[in-house]
């Protein structure tokens, strides 16, 4: 196997394993998604396609497996909901922040971008819930300040469980693969697929 396909082979499993575990959720919010599209950005940093293709079909492949399975697995519905087209956006948004700024693979980078990624989804997706979506109360957000703010406080105590999760598969993405690379690829230096 060529040290280009060992690479592929590593990053897609890494990424596919990792969304599986997207049916065995252990906290609201914490997920690996955010992780798995700035690993598949850096990793995929010179063929942007594959960047964007791989972690999307991934997390759909898991989105699909959630929506029909997620109420004899989870006992409630973790499907496709109305907020998808944002909180699809914000994961090509960080794969492109992965692609830019976490290609490098060091710890700074990898933690600078985890931050951002997770307040980006943050603002994005609670953006699209004062929008188009309900309140605690199952109500509409009033379309003002008001209900906007509220949005956002009512979202601030998942934001913890967002963060946490995108520290923790990224570095667990990123330095699984690392210390796999250091073992098993020709050029131990270069981590990039090309």
């Amino acid at each position: 196997m060529t040290d280009k396909n060992l690479k592929i082979t590593l990053a897609v499993g890494f990424i596919l394993l990792v969304a599986m575990s997207r049916l065995f959720p252990v906290l609201p919010n914490f997920q690996p998604v955010l992780a798995i599209a700035l690993f598949a950005g850096a990793v995929f940093a010179k063929n942007r396609l594959a960047a964007l293709l791989v972690p999307i079909t991934a997390i759909l492949l898991s989105d699909v497996l959630l929506h029909f399975f997620s109420e004899s697995l989870l006992g409630y519905y973790a499907g496709f909901h109305y907020s998808m087209i944002p909180v699809y956006l914000s994961y090509g948004l960080i794969v492109l922040i992965g692609a830019n700024y976490a290609s490098n693979f060091k710890f700074t980078s990898v933690l600078g971008t985890s931050l951002v990624s997770a307040v980006l989804f943050f603002i994005l997706t609670n953006f699209s819930s004062w929008l188009f979506g309900l309140d605690i109360n199952n109500m509409p957000y009033s379309k003002d300040f008001t209900g906007l703010s509220k949005c956002f406080t009512e979202a601030i105590p998942f934001f913890r469980y967002t963060a946490g999760s995108v520290l923790l598969y990224s570095t667990v993405l990123f330095g699984a693969y690392s210390i796999a690379g250091k073992y098993l690829f020709a050029d131990t230096q270069k981590l990039i697929i090309d």
